[in-house]
């Protein structure tokens, strides 16, 4: 009978492992093990398991004299001329994280690459870091120096040798482990650039930085974060300066829960070339062409975001920028994004959502709040030669656009409930638009509702939610039900036939239980199904209409 084990989770991961005691160095234990570094007491690149060190590097320490010092550390400085420092990584450096650690070793070593080791402290006696010994014990069963083959790629593989399987978990890596300072006051760039490269160095390639509460100055470029996820916490605050380039450049990542800011100019704040920004406040000033975020690749989601007091000066596009060197899957969605105290200088012809020709595939931006004082002169910019957007928009501009919200484009657009919906379009097709305040410009030749031919320069109404009148009342193409109340006295409702040979119905309603009617006539006498008048007498009796300009009259539908 075969037993089957249970998945082994694995968290830890060394890049390469000893095979003999360290050269000689001084050992330093931080605080109870938080931050604890070993330190070449001779200037050199060292050398472990026939693999020269580089900061970054995951080191599987098992072999000291000192058996204290054991553990799994992290190169934090490497190089010709400087003495190598290895720091205790933040995966096992309390006395809890030991016991029964299991820690996969990759393929770079020459006696020890693709083992496997596990901490032989036991849980009921959890080592004291710095004080009680820790052995680590091969896991037997073939493979490099006689363990079991340990793959360096994601997924669940079978360890066929012991009869178990094991899966791969994302290891985190607390960047104040590498040296971040959480009050600003030193720069963190390095701590975070090391902290990165050992994010790269797990199994999947792409581990998360964890980012604590605290003020963190990151002072030069970033590395990029490709497949390298950070996640913040509630007052994690990133503040950049001095930037070449883009501040966040992100990749097939997640970035969560944090507020960046950047003293100065430079490019995008963020780079976003694929992957998710969700819950990130972002401030600052931008340069000639440095939008907040520049979307370079898909598929994309940015989301219940903050975007604040930027300054954004003469050469950019919008806020957010499809770029014209998108490239991947372009299925992205914005959503759920707030604009305040953004300061537009020289140039008011931007976009909050800007679009090059060069991007095509499907889109959707909703729920995205612009506060009054920003000086935008579209919402929504598809420059002329993109094509296939499916554009669906319930954002609220009040006060902040001095123009139409949605122009240019030649693809297929649908836009619902915005408020205002201010629409000027290039092209494309509008297949549908829902509204209640809203007014569609044409400055092209597009088609709006496909039955319907426009010319440029022709503004179409949108439908009006249902309104109840008390007086004598007008209905034109906008209203789509008046409801009557006749508690009054009879009263007339005059349709206005302008307008509207745009095939919109128009529903008249008599709400209140009394003797007194309604009477629906057209402006200048047109006939409604043959006849001059329509009569409402009884509660809730209605009648819905359509104008036929070609017959000159309305009927009855």
């Amino acid at each position: 009978m075969e037993i089957v084990q249970p998945p082994v989770k694995v968290t830890l991961f060394a890049v390469v492992a000893t095979a003999a005691p360290l050269p000689t160095n001084v050992y330093d234990n931080g605080n109870g093990g938080q931050g604890a570094t070993i330190t070449a007491t001779v200037a050199g690149v060292w050398t472990v398991d026939g693999h020269p060190l580089v900061p970054g590097d995951t080191v599987l320490v098992k072999d000291e004299g000192t058996a204290a010092n054991n553990g799994l550390y992290v190169c934090a400085t490497s190089g010709a001329g400087l003495n190598t420092v290895l720091v205790r990584s933040a995966l096992m450096q309390s006395s809890g994280q030991f016991p029964e650690a299991f820690v996969p070793i990759g393929g770079s070593g020459s006696t020890l690459a693709n083992t496997a080791w596990i901490c032989n402290n036991s849980p009921q006696t959890p080592p004291v870091v710095g004080t009680t010994a820790i052995t680590f014990g091969e896991v037997q069963g073939g493979g490099g120096g006689g363990g079991v083959p340990v793959p360096a790629t994601a997924g669940l593989t079978a360890m066929s040798d012991v009869g178990l399987t094991f899966e791969w978990e994302q290891a985190e890596f607390n960047v104040l482990a590498f040296g971040a300072d959480p009050t600003g006051n030193v720069s963190s760039l390095s701590a975070f650039n090391t902290a990165i490269a050992a994010a790269r160095a797990t199994p999947r390639g792409g581990g998360t930085l964890y980012v604590p509460t605290g003020l963190y100055a990151i002072d030069g470029d970033l590395s990029a974060l490709s497949n390298v996820s950070m996640r913040g916490e509630s007052g994690t605050q990133l503040s950049f300066t001095n930037q070449s380039g883009h501040c966040l450049q992100v990749g097939g990542s997640t970035i969560a829960d944090l507020s960046m800011q950047r003293q100065g100019s430079g490019l995008a704040l963020i780079n976003l070339g694929g992957g998710v920004l969700s819950n990130v406040q972002i401030a600052g000033q931008g340069g000639s062409d440095a939008p907040a975020i520049l979307l370079t690749g898909g598929p994309s989601v940015v989301t219940d975001c903050f975007i604040e007091q930027i300054v954004l000066e003469t050469g950019n596009k919008g806020l957010i920028e499809f770029s014209s060197s998108w490239s991947g899957v372009a299925d992205t969605r914005l959503r759920g994004i707030v604009v305040s105290g953004v300061d537009v200088i020289a140039d008011p012809t931007m976009a909050i959502v800007y679009v090059t020709a060069a991007v095509n595939g499907v889109f959707s931006f909703t729920d995205i709040m612009v506060v009054p004082n920003c000086n935008f002169n579209y919402g929504f910019y598809l420059e002329a030669g993109t094509t296939d957007h499916y554009v669906v928009v319930d954002n609220d501009f009040s006060g902040a656009i001095t123009a139409p919200v949605f122009d240019g484009g030649t693809g297929i657009h649908k836009l619902v409930n915005d408020n205002p919906l201010r629409v000027g379009l290039g092209g494309g097709t509008v297949t549908s638009v829902t509204a209640a305040d809203a007014t569609i410009t044409v400055t092209g030749s597009p088609t709006v509702n496909p039955s319907i031919a426009v010319t440029p320069g022709t503004f179409v109404g949108v439908r009006n939610p249902p309104r109840t009148t008390t007086t004598n009342d007008d209905m034109f193409a906008s209203d789509a039900l008046l409801r009557v109340d006749t508690t009054a006295g009879n009263l007339t409702i005059t349709l206005h036939h302008t307008g509207a040979g745009n095939g919109q119905p128009l529903s008249v309603k008599k709400i209140s239980a009394d003797a007194n009617t309604v009477t629906v006539v057209d402006e200048s006498a047109q006939p409604i199904d043959g006849a001059a008048n329509q009569v409402l007498s009884a509660l809730n009796q209605s009648v819905t209409m359509l104008y036929d300009f070609t017959g000159s009259e309305w009927s009855i539908i």
